[in-house]
């Protein structure tokens, strides 16, 4: 990986309101907008042309992956929508040049909707997975560089919806590991992210004071127990990674408890993170 530069412009002023940001000498555009403010954003020409785009929920757990011709007018169709309540902002990714096509911001649909399923660090909530549209294959290498542009972008923003765990990532990672009642998770920790690993066994059961004060918790496991593991006898097997915005979040998720997840995720030693990292 080569230095890269980002430059975020605020056009009001405000590290609330609209962002910019272009990755230097690259055609990359992005339209960081809160979702109160998609008036403001028709000052904006380009926000009028062909875009991939993103519905998101400020903590990144909840995502959307859309393509327009025009992309003012699809988030007014969106935003009238009383159905989709879990988005918070959306990012519009343009050139610069506005060089993209209809064509390419299909092609690009079909790959970032791929990619967010593979990584599987968000809830996504298209329904079915888009057609890719055929392209030349000159077109292919450009668009195709376009979205890792789109990728680096998001995950600079803090939304790393497209990052997928390699599997020589987790060999070269430290592995910590949660042991609690009949739970058995292991996991790695990137800085930004904790992802519980595929294999892991967790106990189905929780206490009741999550479920008092964390209901959202509870919903979220039952979720990814039904999608992605196997129960028997009160404990779920999960069948793929699961990643989670802070090792607190994966702690909590694994041990079915609150817990200091700086001193329950341990590594092979025994070590704490926090005596390791800390």
């Amino acid at each position: 990986m080569r230095p890269k530069t980002i430059t975020i412009h605020l056009p009001n002023g405000e590290p609330a309101g609209i962002k910019i940001a272009e990755l230097t000498y690259q055609l990359i555009r992005a339209y960081v907008i809160p979702r109160e403010l998609l008036n403001e954003a028709k000052n904006h020409d380009e926000l009028s042309k062909p875009a991939l785009y993103l519905l998101l929920s400020k903590d990144g757990e909840q995502a959307y992956v859309g393509k327009s011709r025009d992309f003012l007018a699809r988030m007014r169709t969106h935003d009238a929508d009383l159905s989709k309540d879990y988005w918070d902002l959306a990012i519009a990714f343009v050139t610069k040049d506005s060089s993209l096509e209809t064509g390419d911001v299909g092609y690009l649909e079909s790959i970032a909707v791929a990619r967010v399923q593979e990584a599987k660090r968000t809830k996504l909530h298209n329904r079915i997975a888009p057609t890719m549209d055929n392209l030349h294959e000159f077109r292919i290498s450009m668009v195709e560089g376009f979205f890792e542009d789109v990728c680096l972008i998001s995950a600079t923003l803090g939304f790393p919806i497209f990052d997928v765990l390699k599997e020589e990532e987790i060999r070269e990672s430290e592995i910590w590991y949660c042991k609690t009642n009949k739970t058995d998770a292991r996991g790695v920790f990137d800085g930004g992210s904790f992802t519980v690993l595929a294999g892991s066994s967790i106990d189905v059961h929780h206490a009741e004071s999550l479920e008092r004060d964390f209901p959202g918790v509870i919903q979220q496991r039952k979720e990814i127990f039904a999608s992605q593991g196997a129960e028997k006898d009160g404990v779920t097997i999960l069948s793929s990674n699961v990643s989670f915005k802070s090792p607190n979040q994966a702690g909590v998720f694994a041990a079915g408890r609150t817990v200091n997840a700086w001193t329950t995720w341990k590594n092979e030693e025994g070590k704490t993170m926090d005596e390791v990292l800390r």
